[in-house]
Formats: C-alpha cells, sequence, structure tokens
C-alpha cells in the first residue's frame, strides 16, 4: 500500500526561526511516521531529492525573479508603515511565486503550509492552491494568518476587530489593510472545503486565532515545535566552557537572537536591568559574563559585567556546547510565540530567564526549570537573575527533563501524524 505524502511549504529551510521549527519538524516527521515527507522552499541551496528537499528557485533566473518580488514587497513595506522598525514585520503577501501547478503539490495527499511570506506565496497563489481541495494544514509561527498584515500586534488588538485603522500603517493605507484581511478571510474559508486546520506552536497562539474570528475556531490545535534531544544534549558545563576558551569562575549569562537590534526581543530590558545590578550589586555584578550571539550593531560597554559577542552560530554542535556552557540563558522578548533558542537552552540543561509574554509561560515552570519574570520591568529581570545565580545548578537537570517531555521529536511527530491522519479520513 501506498504511503501518504505530506508536502512542507516554508519560504526558508534554515534561515530564521520559523523556518528551522520546520526543518525540525520535517526532519522529525520522517523519524517516527510512516508518512512520506517532502519539504519546498525557496532558498538557492542545492536539491536533494533524495531526502525530499527541493528548492523552487533552483536556477538563476528563477532566483532572481523571486528576488525581484522580494525586494518590490519590501520597499513597498517603506510606503505603506510609519516606522522603520516594521518593514521586515508586516507583509500583504501581493507577489508570489506559481506554486499550485507545482508537480510535488499535485502530489501531495497533504499540504503542510508554515512560514510563506517573504514573495515565496501571495494571496493569490494561496486562492489557487485552493482549488485542488486538499487536506491542508497550517502550522502559524506568528500572528499574520489572521491579522492585517503584521506577524506580531504588540499590544494592538484590532485583529479581533477586524484590523481597522491599523497603528502601523499610514493612515491613506487603513482601507489597504482591511481589505487584505478580508481576502485573507476568503482564502481561509476557500481551503475548508478540502478539510484545513490550524495549528498554532503554543496555546496563546492558538487562543488568539481563536479570538481573531476569521478561522474555524474548532479546526484550530495547538502542538508544540520539535527538537532533537540528541542534537541538542546535555553537555559537562566545564568541558562546554574549555572548548569555548570561557573561564570557570565566572557565571556566564547567555542571549542571543537572529538580530539583537530587534526591539521585539527588548534587549534595551536587558541592559537597563544589568547596569542597574552595577549600581545597587557592584560584587555581585562583578562576577557576571555576558555572552551574547546572533547579528547586532555595537553595544555600550558595562562598567563592572565583562561582555563577549561571540557571532553568529548556524552549527547546531556548536550551539548546544555554547548553551552548555552558560549557567543561564536569558531572553527578555516583548513577544513571542515560542521562542527555539529557550526549547534549545533547556535541551542543553540550561535553565531560562524569560518574560512572561506569549507562549513562554507554557515553556518555563515558574522557579521549577527556570524563572519567569513577573512582567517587562529591568527590577524584574535583576530579580530573575539573582535568584537564577544561587539555583541555576539545581534546576539543570530538571530544564532537560522538562523538554524531553513536551518537546522531544517522538512526541511532537506523533501529534502531527494524527492529525494528518483525521484530514485523510475527513477526506475518504
Amino acid at each position: 500500500m501506498k504511503k501518504p505524502t505530506a508536502l512542507i511549504l516554508s519560504t526558508y529551510f534554515n534561515k530564521g526561526g520559523a523556518a528551522i521549527a520546520a526543518t525540525r519538524l520535517w526532519h522529525s516527521l520522517h523519524k517516527y511516521t510512516a508518512f512520506n515527507i517532502n519539504f519546498l522552499h525557496v532558498e538557492p541551496s542545492p536539491h536533494r531529492p533524495d531526502e525530499g528537499i527541493y528548492s523552487r528557485a533552483p536556477a538563476f533566473l528563477l532566483q532572481k525573479q523571486w528576488w525581484a518580488k522580494f525586494i518590490a514587497e519590501e520597499l513597498s513595506m517603506r510606503f505603506l508603515l510609519q516606522k522603520k522598525e516594521d518593514w521586515f514585520q508586516f507583509s500583504l503577501a501581493p507577489w508570489g511565486m506559481a506554486l499550485h501547478r507545482h508537480p510535488l503539490v499535485q502530489q501531495a495527499d497533504i499540504i503542510h503550509l508554515h512560514w510563506v511570506n517573504d514573495a515565496f506565496l501571495s494571496l493569490h497563489a494561496l486562492r489557487s492552491m485552493s482549488t485542488w481541495h486538499k487536506p491542508v494544514v497550517v502550522t502559524m509561527h506568528d500572528m499574520w494568518t489572521f491579522t492585517g498584515g503584521c506577524h506580531y500586534s504588540g499590544a494592538c488588538e484590532g485583529y479581533r476587530e477586524g484590523c481597522v485603522r491599523c497603528p502601523k500603517v499610514r493612515r491613506p493605507f487603513h482601507a489597504m489593510v482591511q481589505n487584505h484581511r478580508q481576502g485573507k478571510s476568503s482564502v481561509w474559508q476557500q481551503f475548508r472545503a478540502g478539510g484545513v486546520r490550524w495549528v498554532g506552536c503554543s496555546r496563546w497562539l492558538a487562543d488568539c486565532a481563536r479570538a481573531a474570528g476569521i478561522l474555524h475556531a474548532t479546526a484550530i490545535r495547538h502542538i508544540p515545535n520539535p527538537i532533537n534531544t540528541d542534537l541538542f544534549r546535555y553537555l559537562p558545563q566545564q568541558q562546554a566552557r574549555d572548548t569555548l576558551q570561557l573561564p570557570h569562575d565566572r557565571f556566564i549569562l547567555l542571549c542571543g537572537a537572529a538580530s539583537l537590534n530587534d526591539r521585539r526581543k527588548g534587549m534595551d530590558i536587558l541592559w537597563e536591568a544589568l547596569r542597574r545590578l552595577e549600581q545597587e550589586q557592584p560584587e555581585t555584578a562583578g562576577r557576571l559574563l555576558l555572552c551574547t550571539f546572533g547579528k547586532t550593531a555595537d553595544f555600550e560597554a558595562f562598567k563592572k559585567i565583562e561582555h563577549k559577542h561571540l557571532g553568529s552560530f548556524r552549527d547546531p554542535a556548536a550551539l548546544n556546547r555554547l548553551y552548555a556552557a552558560a549557567d543561564a540563558y536569558v531572553l527578555t522578548s516583548r513577544q513571542d510565540n515560542l521562542p527555539n533558542t529557550i526549547m534549545e537552552a533547556m535541551a542543553s540543561g540550561t535553565p531560562v530567564l524569560a518574560t512572561p509574554v506569549g507562549g513562554i509561560p507554557e515553556m518555563i515552570a515558574h522557579m521549577h526549570n527556570g524563572y519567569l519574570m513577573r512582567d517587562l520591568s529591568p527590577e524584574a529581570c535583576v530579580d530573575g537573575i539573582l535568584f537564577l545565580m544561587k539555583q541555576a545548578a539545581m534546576l539543570r537537570p530538571l530544564a532537560r527533563q522538562w523538554v524531553e517531555k513536551h518537546y522531544a521529536e517522538a512526541v511532537v511527530a506523533r501529534q502531527y501524524a494524527e492529525l494528518y491522519e483525521e484530514l485523510l479520513q475527513l477526506k475518504r
């Protein structure tokens, strides 16, 4: 009997948190389910058809066509949006690649959409794809699925009321945002003919999707992202420090992101907390070594706290050693879904200090496997640092156990396999 085939669609294969999560899921489904799993993306990487990985733009000309659409979309955001910080956080999906006739799409029994912006899939392309009446799973890595264009709404809850008078766009374009959201609602309704399920990687995101009102509430699920617990494993801390040439006698506080300049990641909260710690407890601050990774601009130096920026890491084994070398990982996001970095740190046995936003409270059992700040204030961050400086060593095995129980590949793959089977039964 032929095994059913699922096709994962994601703009990127390795670039960004959503792509990494989609790739990890592809690996998990390969290892732990009976489905054939293909992956179609747009990165200029070579074909690996033996593994089921394909680029939609493998040829030079196709890459140039995609790149031109991507640049056009990004330039249009500069006219649409009021603030520069939102340029890469908003999309109306005006342009995309024609996929509805692609052989992989036609052959698939299930279409599994992930993050498909940056001129990969337009609303028109999605609408065309819906005519195949295939079962569809939409994994939501941010809020774009149900908003008027923003990936994260911040303090705005306009998505609950139709995105009327969007605070991020210039006034003449308010109607354009409303029309985009209405068009998106129409597309999702068309997908229902073949069967569709929307998956929030966190319960928080699934609840936001239900509140938006443009998705069928009973078709919304919550399934977390997976992580390979053999790749991100519990390593001896001193051994990891020796490899990275980090001192043994410091409390190492680690933080990182694709871009540390992203205001949503809240690095200013951490920086202010560390400055206050220097002022109020200089001796304690002197014991700290702050290590950062990811894309960043120059940061103002501290007086007592040593800071090392270690650059960007793409190799999971190197990241695993970095997390294992740290005493604690800190994430001061203003809004987030289910951050990969928290999962990676905890899988490496490193407790996490983080803000109580988005899906983060689902990942951290306060003072059991990490520390959940009471709010987004620098004072709350200082309290968390002081707690972990005393208790981090005791929390290391508990952080690892939490990931093994909730996010291990086999655990997540089983939930998606059940969802796939549910949709195939409906189609039959």
